[in-house]
């Protein structure tokens, strides 16, 4: 089956972008065309980054806000960052905040907006991870915890 359908997929049409960027499209429409447009640029490692955040997360929220291009401010872009805080780390905020950026520097552009309300924004402060390690005292007694644990190889290959 698996085969058959792999033999007999289609891959579903995109919507083409027309030319008809205009600031009174939605937001949320203009990241999904910029995407379009900018995704044959961005390095392939990226890319699925990029689409995560905008289809999943950046679109959906900003969709039913019924904010244009024209009508965004700082602060529905600073708000969205609040949001987003609540539930994921700081890094991953200005992940957000990279493709926002890097799509309104294109509106920016294309003149569609005179300035990038996102250079305006603050961004939550990456605290920087320090590692911890076992003292010797540990490591002997992890071992010794786990020597009958059914993965005990593969913990003291990994030590």
């Amino acid at each position: 089956m698996l085969q058959e359908l792999r033999r007999t997929f289609i891959v579903p049409a995109q919507k083409v972008y027309d030319g008809n960027f205009s600031p009174e499209m939605l937001f949320s429409d203009f990241m999904k065309v910029w995407f379009e447009i900018e995704k044959h640029s961005i390095a392939r490692s990226t890319l699925g980054g990029y689409q995560y955040n905008i289809d999943s997360v950046i679109v959906p929220y900003f969709k039913d806000s019924g904010i244009t291009l024209g009508k965004l401010k700082a602060k529905h872009i600073q708000a969205f960052y609040m949001d987003m805080i609540k539930t994921v780390k700081p890094a991953t905020v200005k992940k957000y905040h990279a493709n926002i950026h890097k799509a309104l520097k294109y509106a920016v552009k294309m003149d569609l907006i005179p300035t990038n309300e996102s250079e305006k924004v603050e961004l939550p402060k990456i605290e920087k991870h320090t590692a911890k390690y076992f003292s010797s005292a540990e490591m002997i007694r992890f071992l010794e915890v786990t020597k009958t644990h059914k993965l005990a190889l593969l913990f003291q290959m990994d030590l």
